[in-house]
């Protein structure tokens, strides 16, 4: 039996339509014949950075250094996805992933007054 990871537990109990179009999606780009593969760590590495998940961080960073990325190319990345060290048709997919990612984490945010309420304790 497989282990579902607790992040699509929650959007699975939230919204399995939400939960279904994602995982479609990730196939999609995982799939895609055109994509570096290597700019996922990239944007975890980003990500992290701006949420302050130091774990999340040392552990993207392990992940590119073993892929051979440097240490400057790395640090560049942290502050402005934009540098990662990929050509421009990359860099801007990389954009628009952080970008859909977001708009996914909208888009169940207006669909569940719920967990609207406990991440931002409105009402």
């Amino acid at each position: 039996m497989c282990k579902v990871p607790p992040h699509f537990e929650l959007l699975g109990t939230i919204s399995p339509k939400l939960l279904s179009e994602l995982l479609n999606y990730i196939n999609k780009v995982n799939n895609h014949p055109t994509i570096n593969l290597d700019i996922f760590p990239f944007i975890r590495l980003h990500v992290a950075k701006i949420e302050e998940y130091k774990y999340c961080i040392n552990l993207n960073t392990i992940i590119l250094k073993d892929k051979g990325y440097d240490t400057n190319d790395i640090n560049k990345s942290l502050d402005d996805i934009s540098n990662i060290p990929f050509d421009d048709k990359n860099k801007k997919i990389a954009e628009i992933l952080i970008m859909k990612n977001l708009l996914l984490f909208l888009q169940i945010l207006s669909q569940n007054k719920t967990l609207h309420h406990h991440l931002f304790l409105l009402e």
